[in-house]
């Protein structure tokens, strides 16, 4: 990845250090919610997420893919690999072990973001629809919300007599400070304002306290740089669940690279510029195998953290800037964070959450009467599964577990072919051909593509859209559901079954379509028979997955 490199311009010391001062809370946040659980040790967490906004942005910003890029820790990578540590957690790892395994995830996850973007695959990304990446953030807001009880009552150790309340008033101050301060103070982001706020009004209520602050409230002093170990614990390689990590590592690296090429865009209308989503991803997977190995965690582009940096004129050079100031405040900010409150970080995260990642067009498929019937039908399939998985998790009997195993085979079909379907749909659409809905009472399709009047690039793009629908399917079972049942792994499995089931059958339909042949030639061989043998290989391809974990 041999580039030219790029002219220095002022605006990128002013637009890195403007990015700095967002993302700094942020990354310090992400890093505290993701590790506190498992390690008791704020400091380190916090350094965590300092490392990964560093070793990101210099890596991303030296690859020069995107004008203005910054690139830290984020919603949907913390909530994934928050996911995947607690699967991990889940099969026996602790300590040490599960440390070393987290890294090495997101080090495999580094490793696949680089060949995805090697490859050129990151174009793919496009045909995600737009429901799928809408629901996948609105669901990671949530679970940002949910994870922060801990934080909002510092750790319910203390009653409100004690001082138990005062973790939730400073988080109510860091998220109001946020929303109302930047009206009048224009010079500082939000998030600086919240933390500035936040911190002083947790030092002024703890004038109130009847005893001295109790040290699980603060963050405290970083460790010295001196303290990084370089590389992972070897001695625990042959302990670890490799095929989790590996799968965790995967749809990491999708995410991941989705969130950052989304940033991209966002920063092309921005700069008027195009990015290189080639050399972005490959900068990208760098960034993260650089920063598993100096104990960060996973992030990908930040789209107001990008906007702040390119509007203070920044533009190749900020990330590089950013990293560069993360990397100094590494060096010589370590005291201070004895003074910074965990509630105020709790804080920071729900403004994210609320305010940056809740879709507040979500229910606009609402308006579609084939979207309100498939929305049911998935709602009715996953309460059902829900009700028998907690009936297996509560009383262990075998005939829950027979029936959650059912039910997690038959829903993972139902919700593979569901968002096969839409995405073969949002694909014909997203590229203009001309492709009418089906009458309501008509199940599947759930459109037509009028091939004489519709470019035949608009085959090509609602073939590749449904593949991309169900494999993200697959994705979202694995970010989101702790694989820690029979019935839970038997849905993963599932709907891994009838991805590959899918993409078995019509990867040779996509091959001949981009190599020229017309929709009808695109369909030659396509039998009763390959049909079946297709859905056979899915099965065992299901089968073998869930033998595997």
């Amino acid at each position: 990845m041999f580039v030219a490199v790029k002219t220095f311009r002022p605006g990128d010391l002013w637009g890195g250090l403007s990015a700095s001062a967002l993302v700094l809370p942020q990354a310090m946040a992400f890093g505290i919610a993701l590790w506190v659980p498992y390690t008791d040790d704020p400091a380190a967490a916090a350094l965590s997420g300092l490392i990964a906004a560093s070793c990101l942005c210099i890596a991303s910003g030296l690859s020069f893919g995107t004008q203005g890029q910054i690139s830290s820790p984020t919603g949907p990578t913390l909530v994934l690999l928050s996911g995947a540590i607690a699967v991990l957690n889940a099969s026996g790892l602790s300590g040490e072990a599960l440390v070393t395994a987290t890294l090495l995830t997101v080090a495999i996850g580094g490793f696949l973001q680089l060949l995805i973007g090697g490859l050129k695959l990151g174009h793919l990304i496009k045909f995600i629809p737009y429901p799928v990446v809408s629901g996948f953030m609105t669901g990671t807001a949530i679970l940002m919300i949910m994870s922060q009880g801990r934080n909002l009552t510092g750790g319910g150790e203390e009653s409100l007599a004690d001082g138990g309340w005062v973790p939730a008033a400073t988080a109510a101050v860091t998220v109001a400070a946020m929303i109302w301060l930047p009206r009048w103070i224009r010079q500082l982001p939000g998030t600086a304002l919240g933390l500035i706020a936040g911190t002083v009004a947790f030092h002024l209520f703890c004038l109130f306290l009847p005893g001295s602050v109790p040290e699980h409230w603060v963050v405290g002093t970083l460790p010295p740089i001196s303290d990084i170990h370089v590389g992972v614990d070897m001695s625990y390689l042959p302990q670890l669940p490799w095929t989790l990590m590996v799968v965790s590592a995967l749809a990491l690296a999708v995410l991941a690279s989705l969130d950052t090429l989304l940033t991209s865009v966002v920063a092309d209308v921005s700069t008027g510029a195009r990015h290189h989503s080639r050399r972005e991803l490959m900068g990208q997977g760098i960034g993260h195998m650089l920063s598993s190995m100096l104990g960060g965690m996973a992030g990908a582009g930040t789209t107001g953290a990008t906007l702040v940096a390119v509007n203070s004129g920044g533009r190749y050079w900020a990330g590089v800037i950013t990293g560069t100031t993360f990397l100094l405040l590494i060096l010589f900010m370590g005291p201070v964070a004895t003074y910074l409150p965990i509630s105020v970080f709790a804080g920071i995260i729900l403004h994210v959450a609320v305010f940056s990642m809740l879709d507040k067009d979500i229910l606009r498929w609402l308006k579609t009467p084939q979207a309100r019937r498939d929305g049911a039908i998935a709602l009715a399939a996953l309460s059902l599964f829900g009700a028998a998985d907690a009936w297996q998790v509560a009383t262990g009997l075998g005939i829950a577990s027979a029936l959650a195993f059912a039910d997690a085979i038959a829903v993972g079909i139902v919700l593979g072919t569901l968002a096969h379907e839409w995405g073969h749909f949002a694909g014909a659409r997203w590229s203009g051909g001309i492709a009418p809905t089906r009458d309501v009472r008509t199940l599947f399709p759930i459109f037509d593509l009028d091939l004489q009047k519709s470019d035949p690039a608009a085959f090509r793009a609602m073939s590749v859209g449904g593949n991309v629908a169900h494999w993200a399917v697959v994705l979202a079972v694995l970010a989101f559901l702790p694989l820690d049942s029979p019935g839970r792994i038997a849905l993963l499995a599932s709907t891994f079954g009838f991805a590959v089931s899918a993409s078995t059958t019509e990867f040779p339909i996509i091959g001949r379509a981009f190599r020229g042949a017309s929709p009808v030639e695109s369909f030659a061989g396509l039998t009763g028979d390959k049909l079946r043998r297709d859905r056979w290989i899915g099965a065992a391809a299901g089968l073998a997955l869930y033998a595997l974990i």
